[in-house]
């Protein structure tokens, strides 16, 4: 049996799409992971094992080789996991919900609990590219994810309400886009001298005003953008 999802990887600026294929055959029970995995997803062979078992769902005890299409391209991204496992439930006809047009985002925990990634807004922008059906991602981006405006969005808390929405038993709504807009004072002002250290940002803030440039500040979460 042979199955596929989609997926969205962060590459710089741009999301790229990332098809998720999975195979079954008899033989030794083993995972196999190809399409330039990297250590994140070659570690998560075991975590999907006991997040599928978590979630009521039985893990295929087949060979399965996952392939990450397009091969060439490094992944090293854990958001790929909640569509790895949709793409093995799928294969072993455990989900039976058509699956061509709908993109999977989030990290999955041992205990089948779908967790946040980064980048969510990106990556949800990239879809929007796909003319994709349906969008899942992580409950707790649903605020990010609403300021996207789309309408294809699904909220998952764990990959055990995801099946069951598939299965068309227990249906998940899809997200309201927020129409919450940002006010900011005329009379507000910003003086740079009230931020603690971050001198060599403050000092490219300067160059950059003062001859016209514009600027990028890069990195995760916690780095001192803001």
């Amino acid at each position: 049996m042979a199955a596929h999802t989609k997926s969205i990887v962060d590459l710089g600026l741009e999301g790229i799409p990332i098809d998720i294929e999975c195979h079954l055959s008899n033989g030794l029970p083993t995972v196999t992971i190809v399409g330039l995995a990297g250590k994140a997803l070659d570690e998560s062979k075991e975590r999907l094992r006991v997040a599928i078992g978590s979630s009521g769902a039985n893990f295929p005890r087949k060979r399965i080789i996952i392939n990450l299409a397009p091969a060439d391209l490094p992944k090293d991204a854990v958001s790929l996991g909640l569509g790895i496992a949709v793409a093995i439930l799928k294969a072993d006809s455990q989900i039976t919900s058509k699956l061509d047009e709908s993109i999977f985002i989030g990290e999955l925990g041992l205990d089948g609990n779908v967790r946040p990634v980064r980048g969510i807004i990106g990556k949800l922008l990239s879809a929007t590219c796909q003319s994709a059906t349906a969008i899942y991602v992580l409950k707790e981006n649903e605020t990010q994810a609403a300021l996207t405006g789309l309408h294809t969005i699904y909220p998952v808390a764990s990959l055990q309400e995801l099946i069951n929405h598939l299965a068309g038993t227990v249906p998940i709504q899809p997200l309201e886009p927020s129409d919450i807009t940002t006010q900011i004072s005329a009379s507000s002002s910003i003086d740079m001298s009230e931020i603690h250290q971050q001198d060599a940002a403050k000092r490219a803030l300067i160059i950059a005003a003062a001859g016209g440039h514009n600027v990028l500040m890069s990195g995760p979460p916690g780095t001192g953008k803001s």
